[in-house]
Formats: structure tokens, C-alpha cells, sequence
């Protein structure tokens, strides 16, 4: 991989198939790309909770929901899990919390004399779960108020699939059989190109490398699995979403497809999964891509906890956040929205307990540092918290600590600024700032010994 460029996750299914460069935006030169960035949120802290708040008790973190003004009829089909959050939480439990038009994560904290450095667990919960589309409620919100809380979102098309999740997530916590030996899979798709070759050498490696090392040092009762090469194909990636081999958690690490030209195919395909069957310099196509649409019927993914490393496997902003100097705000789809393949996944009768993914295009700054140092504790720390036991907002502390310290190293880039650290500090930032989780925050796999 060229060091002098900064390559874009995303292969984009509306390009030609015979195109030798189906990237959705192309490498830059670091220099064309050194403005594009945007300034970090100031006072950005790490995810923190006030003293005598348990994270890992519903009863003194406490639970809520927030829907914007006009979805408030989305809740209905959620009863069930709105009632079973009201048993576990007790007096934490908060009523539903609305968001309107002319809301902003400022107004909504002001409304709530709720603060934004830490949750109290009083005056507003530490697990919230928004309800409905991102054109009500915003990606922005979601993930700046996440930084102190632990923030997850719901969002389907049709009712019924809140209902189904619901009924999912009571269903799996209320069952009697726990999980003895959790297993956890990571799938690596390599296409002979230098994002996906990267991706493994300075993410995948030490990632396994570090996961094994920290189970055998605490004698975790949980098993680890890599999947790569040209096993690492959209069929096996099937078997591992509601197939016979689906783990407990699973970890992928891919381009995002993503299409440029074709409304309707964005949103029906933006955000699957590009698999080892596409190998550079061949054609993409759509059959190299795991889509919604592929999940096979009665796909049993119950108890699932699954985190896409991909551009755009959570969803897709309206704009462009990285539109080049004096180019105009790039309008990337009409409206923002989150991507059929975690919709799918989560609403399917037998459907998954949560996704994370990314919303807007990834970058290598990621998981490197100056493009060579290894950064990945952070994805390490959330896997091992969701394999112990932990809640799933809870353990993507780990992620939300990256975006405040990443935040303050760009507001001290300004005393010894270069353009090289200047760059790495601005895309880690754009790339740590856009983590999303989709599903109930309070969600965890059923462990016979939980943390």
C-alpha cells in the first residue's frame, strides 16, 4: 500500500464490471486530501458513568427510549420489550422521551437538566434506545450523545419488524439455557487490493493475536475462530448469518458494497458485505456482495451480536463528510438511512440481538496510527466485554473512548501541528466519530457466568 495515499473502504456495484477501479471514491494523494477533514467537537469526553452507577444492572443505570414527535406509533409494536426493560429496571425505568424538528443534542440534554460528561443514571438513563429512522432522528445525535451514554437505535420499514425484534430480544433473555462455551468468529475478506491486504496484516492479525493472548491469560470459557483466504466467500459468510456455523459474535472485516449511480440500489444494497469472491482485477458484482437479500429463509441468527468493520454497513448519511477542497457538499442519497443488511438481520424471525457497523465511508486510520502503528484495542476491548457478558453499549465504551482521545490529539495537533500527523488526526477523527450501534443497548449474550 502506497503510504503517500489514503484509501477509501467501499466498492461500488453501479460502476462498470469490467472496471479496473470499482472503488466508490478512489485513493487521494494525502496532499489533495489534507483540508477535507472537519474539526473535532470540543470537550469531548471518554464514556463515563457517575459514581454508584452499575453498568451492568439495569436497576441502577437505568433504561429509556427516545422517538422522534412523529413516530410515536413505532412503540406500540415494541411493548414487549418496553415491559420487560420495566421489570428489570424498575423505578430506572424512564418513560418514553420525545425528539422534534427543531431538537439538537443541546436542546435535548437542556430539557432534561441531563449532562453530557457523564451518565447519572437519574435524570436521564445510561442505556437509550432510539426509535425510527435516522431523518427523524439523526446519525449525529446517536453518536455524539453515545460518548457518555450508551445509545442504540431500532429502525425498520414496516412495523411488524419491530415487533419481531422485540420478540426476539425478550425470547432470548427470558429463556432458561445459557451459553457455556460463546464463540466468537472473525471473517476477513482479502481481494488481492491494498485496503483488504492492509486490513489484514496491521487489523486482522494482531486483532487474533491479541484476542487469543487475553483469553488464555484469563482462562475465558469462550472459543476463537478466524475465517480467510478463499474461505472467506459470500457463501461461508451466509453459514455464519443464520446458517449452521453462526457464532455467538461475529467480527467482519470487508469492504462495504456500495452504489453510486442507482437510488434504488443504494438503498437495497449499500452496506453488504463485499466477500473474497470479487479478486482485484476482475469485475465486481453484485453475486460478490453478501445483501439483505441473500440472508437465506428461516436463517436462525437468535442470540447474534455482530460488528461490520465496512463503509456504510450501518448506513448512509445525506452528505458526503469528506467532500473535497471547494467542492460542493456531496449529496450522497436524498435522505439519511440505516442499511437493509443489519434491518434484515435484526428483524428476521429468528433475528440477531444487535449489529454495530459504520456510517459513511471507512479509512485505514481505523486501525493504524501514521499509517504504521497497529491501533487495535479498542475493537479488541469491545469484543471481549460482549464475550463475557457485558451489555453491548456498555462495551462499546471502548470505541467511543477512541473518538474523545483521537479528539483531543486534533485539538493538540494545533500547537505542533504537521501535515502528516495533522492528516492522521483528522481522518482517525472522521473514522472514529461515525461507529453506530443498531439493536437495544442492553442487550447481552446469555452467559452462564456473566461479568
Amino acid at each position: 500500500m502506497q503510504q503517500s495515499l489514503v484509501y477509501f473502504n467501499g466498492i461500488d456495484l453501479d460502476k462498470a464490471a469490467s472496471a479496473d477501479e470499482p472503488y466508490f471514491r478512489p485513493p487521494e494523494q494525502k496532499s489533495a486530501f489534507i483540508q477535507v477533514a472537519r474539526p473535532a467537537h470540543d470537550g469531548l469526553t471518554r464514556k463515563n458513568m457517575a459514581d454508584g452507577v452499575n453498568p451492568l444492572c439495569l436497576a441502577s443505570a437505568g433504561w429509556g427510549v427516545i422517538v422522534h414527535e412523529t413516530d410515536q406509533h413505532l412503540l406500540e409494536p415494541l411493548e414487549p420489550l418496553l415491559r420487560h426493560r420495566r421489570e428489570q429496571a424498575g423505578s430506572m425505568y424512564f418513560n418514553p422521551m420525545t425528539f422534534g424538528d427543531g431538537d439538537s443534542l443541546d436542546s435535548f440534554l437542556e430539557r432534561h437538566d441531563a449532562p453530557l460528561s457523564e451518565a447519572d443514571g437519574v435524570t436521564l438513563p445510561y442505556y437509550l434506545l432510539i426509535v425510527g429512522p435516522p431523518e427523524g432522528i439523526p446519525f449525529q445525535f446517536q453518536t455524539v450523545l453515545d460518548i457518555a451514554y450508551a445509545v442504540g437505535r431500532v429502525s425498520f420499514d414496516d412495523p411488524a419488524d419491530y415487533a419481531n425484534y422485540a420478540h426476539n430480544v425478550v425470547a432470548y433473555e427470558t429463556r432458561e439455557a445459557a451459553i457455556a462455551t460463546p464463540r466468537l468468529t472473525l471473517f476477513n475478506a482479502e481481494n488481492n487490493e491494498p485496503l483488504s491486504q492492509q486490513c489484514a496484516e496491521s487489523l486482522i492479525a494482531p486483532l487474533e493475536q491479541h484476542l487469543d493472548r487475553f483469553r488464555r491469560r484469563r482462562q475465558e470459557s469462550w472459543t476463537l475462530r478466524h475465517v480467510n483466504g478463499s474461505k472467506a466467500r459470500r457463501k461461508h459468510l451466509a453459514q455464519l448469518m443464520g446458517g449452521p456455523e453462526t457464532p455467538s459474535v461475529l467480527f467482519t472485516v470487508s469492504h462495504g458494497a456500495c452504489a453510486s449511480k442507482s437510488p434504488e440500489r443504494r438503498v437495497r444494497l449499500q452496506g453488504g458485505l463485499v466477500c473474497a469472491d470479487w479478486q482485484k482485477p476482475a469485475g465486481i458484482t453484485r453475486d460478490d456482495c453478501l445483501c439483505a437479500e441473500d440472508l437465506e429463509a428461516g436463517a436462525d441468527l437468535t442470540g447474534l451480536i455482530s460488528f461490520h468493520y465496512a463503509c456504510y454497513s450501518a448506513g448512509t448519511p445525506r452528505f458526503d463528510h469528506c467532500s473535497m477542497p471547494g467542492d460542493a457538499l456531496r449529496e450522497l442519497h436524498h435522505k439519511p438511512f440505516v442499511a437493509k443488511l443489519p434491518q434484515a438481520m435484526l428483524s428476521a424471525k429468528k433475528g440477531a440481538l444487535a449489529v454495530i457497523g459504520h456510517v459513511d465511508q471507512a479509512f485505514q486510520h481505523s486501525y493504524l496510527w501514521r499509517n504504521k502503528t497497529p491501533q487495535i484495542t479498542h475493537f479488541s476491548g469491545t469484543l471481549t466485554k460482549i464475550m463475557r457478558g457485558c451489555p453491548v453499549g456498555y462495551a462499546m465504551e471502548h470505541i467511543n473512548r477512541r473518538f474523545a482521545a483521537v479528539s483531543a490529539a486534533l485539538l493538540g495537533s494545533m500547537w505542533t501541528p504537521t501535515e502528516e500527523d495533522e492528516l492522521t488526526r483528522r481522518l482517525a477523527w472522521q473514522d472514529a466519530s461515525h461507529y453506530v450501534l443498531l439493536g437495544d443497548p442492553a442487550v447481552r449474550l446469555n452467559r452462564e457466568n456473566q461479568a
